[in-house]
């Protein structure tokens, strides 16, 4: 089963970004999300240095979230609301992966999110 194809651009929030990825066939599975922006709630402040831990911050339930280097940087670039290729890329080049590992590494960290409950709208 393919997964809809996002428009570009397009805010979408976190969880409806992880059901995705969980419905693709292909254990990467990244075609149709290149364009796809994640949208963070408000709720959600956060002190993410490009090259430092950083931190997450839940208003709505006082929980405070430990990054390491890169998700700081991956939350950083999430903000940004660069595209996920546009995070990818940046991605490899910084950190000098290749995309398949890059594609993981950002895959995982937003299973993470999702689990923490930090892409939740309440």
């Amino acid at each position: 089963m393919k997964a809809k194809t996002v428009q570009p651009g397009t805010p979408e929030n976190l969880e409806t970004v992880v059901e995705r990825f969980q419905k693709q066939d292909s254990e990467v599975g990244m075609e149709d999300f290149r364009d796809l922006v994640i949208r963070i709630p408000g709720n959600i402040t956060a002190e993410v240095p490009e090259d430092k831990n950083g931190f997450l911050f839940d208003t709505n339930t006082g929980r405070v979230y430990a990054l390491n280097r890169t998700a700081s940087f991956l939350f950083g670039k999430i903000r940004q609301e660069l595209s996920l290729s546009e995070i990818l890329k940046q991605l490899t080049q910084r950190y000098d992966v290749n995309e398949a590992i890059a594609i993981s590494d950002l895959q995982d960290f937003l299973y993470q999110l999702k689990e923490l409950g930090v892409g939740s709208e309440e």
